[in-house]
């Protein structure tokens, strides 16, 4: 029977064969210039992610936000214990200042929630107006989807206006299942969120 020592002894043989193998491939050309693209492309990818950080930014700063509160259900769910705004066009959203205040370090934020915070807590952003709805987050990014893909050069009060429209109309069918598969296959949604 083989001892640990006796195995340790052959794994560590086999690494040192590997090596040797490794550092020969590294010696030709192809692979050294493989090895300088690689670098080149984690560079560029790193400046790429920068370049969009500022697009995003202009984005959320230049935006004439539509805003619409985010419903109850889901900041119970998110641990929030006051009323938060999305915008339905740029998908800003104030729930990060409060996710950011009440764990600080402890929950860390995505690249583009710090963005959001950044710019809420500079106040650069337009105020915008108010839809006089409480949906999900889900529910409000596929409601907007669908009227900017209906009716793409409507104004903010026209989108105000069919968007408050249709969200009543979804709450109108809610508890109807055949209406409530009609309206998801509309929207293009599972049928699961307009029952949130």
């Amino acid at each position: 029977m083989e001892s640990s020592r006796d195995n340790y002894n052959e794994l560590v043989s086999q690494d040192k064969k590997l090596m040797k193998y490794i550092k020969a491939l590294e010696e030709k050309e192809e692979v050294k210039q493989y090895k300088k693209l690689l670098k080149k492309r984690e560079d560029l990818l790193k400046s790429i992610k920068y370049a969009y950080n500022g697009v995003l930014k202009e984005k959320y700063i230049n935006c004439n936000h539509v805003w619409a509160v985010l419903d109850e259900k889901t900041l119970k769910k998110e641990g929030n214990s006051q009323n938060y705004c999305i915008c339905v066009k740029c998908g800003l959203d104030e729930s990060v200042v409060y996710k950011k205040a009440k764990c600080d370090n402890a929950i860390v934020l995505s690249d583009k929630e710090k963005l959001m915070y950044e710019v809420l807590k500079s106040g650069e952003h337009k105020k915008g107006i108010y839809i006089n709805i409480s949906s999900n987050r889900d529910l409000i990014k596929a409601v907007y989807d669908y009227l900017k893909a209906s009716c793409p050069n409507m104004s903010d009060e026209e989108l105000r206006e069919r968007f408050q429209n249709e969200i009543d109309n979804l709450a109108d069918i809610k508890g109807e299942p055949s209406k409530e598969r009609e309206a998801a296959k509309r929207l293009g949604i599972n049928v699961s969120l307009l029952r949130k």
